[in-house]
């Protein structure tokens, strides 16, 4: 039997030429380096509403904390003679008052788990990298010492700081006696660690960073800048509302790395010492 005929309409396999394989390679290429950045963006955007989320959850837990206890509230830590925002004690050690502790707030809030010693949930800023803040935690932190180091620092009773440790107009700006709409009570962390020359933060342009590093706990980023490598910090006030505050906000951001130089709203630990931003 005789082949038939080809008359040209017989089907012939046909692939991608390696010009026409370059081409899509180039376009996919061009498409993924302008959407990339613009998804990071969002990203970012939604670890900041989370974050803020989570500082409004703390914001009621401390005010039904307030209520049940004749409108007392907690102090700041004060620590290696000085206070610290952002430390938790584990539970109460004064026999005159009560630090921020995880013993009395746990009631309203969970994220704490001391027996394993970690944070999560609502005590875990969304963009600080879980496992290195846990490691730290776990190694830095405790057993030895009876505080956590977290995302976020506590504002209040501002009342018993020295004045000499306020920088700008903290005494008015932060929690004393009892809660304000106009006072900042909990927020993101911006710290600038004396002992190692550089800063703490949650939200920063290349994520967050970590000024310690503790037998090898994985960190981050190490920013010792004279400027804070951060895009801003969410901030609770008295009444449970929370705002944003940009990088751009904050006024002399190249004095932040000096404590007696700077000029705007900031704790001290002691005079020229850790000092914590908000």
């Amino acid at each position: 039997m005789e082949p038939l005929p080809d008359n040209g309409q017989a089907w012939r396999k046909k692939g991608f030429t390696l010009i026409e394989l370059l081409v899509v390679i180039a376009i996919i290429a061009i498409l993924a380096s302008l959407l990339l950045p613009s998804l990071g963006k969002a990203k970012q955007k939604a670890w900041v509403v989370e974050c803020a989320s989570n500082l409004h959850q703390y914001g009621v837990a401390i005010t039904a904390y307030s209520m049940d206890n004749q409108d007392q509230l907690m102090q700041t830590v004060n620590q290696w003679g000085g206070p610290y925002p952002h430390y938790i004690r584990l539970q109460n050690t004064l026999s005159d008052g009560t630090e921020w502790n995880i013993a009395s707030i746990q009631p309203y809030i969970h994220g704490f788990d001391v027996a394993n010693s970690n944070i999560y949930g609502v005590s875990l800023c969304p963009e600080v990298n879980a496992y290195s803040m846990n490691q730290w935690i776990k190694l830095g932190d405790l057993p030895t010492l009876n505080f956590m180091e977290i995302p976020y620092a506590y504002w209040a009773r501002m009342d018993l700081v020295p004045p000499e440790l306020f920088d700008g107009n903290a005494a008015t700006e932060l929690t004393g006696r009892v809660l304000s709409a106009t006072q900042l009570l909990i927020s993101d962390v911006l710290n600038y660690d004396e002992s190692s020359s550089a800063y703490r933060y949650n939200h920063g342009f290349q994520g967050w960073a970590f000024a310690e590093n503790m037998n090898g706990v994985p960190v981050a980023r190490f920013d010792p800048g004279p400027i804070p490598s951060f895009r801003g910090l969410n901030e609770c006030f008295g009444d449970g509302h929370v705002q944003w505050k940009k990088q751009n906000a904050f006024g002399a951001l190249s004095q932040m790395n000096n404590p007696y130089s700077y000029t705007q709203g900031a704790l001290q630990s002691v005079p020229g010492g850790d000092t914590d931003y908000y």
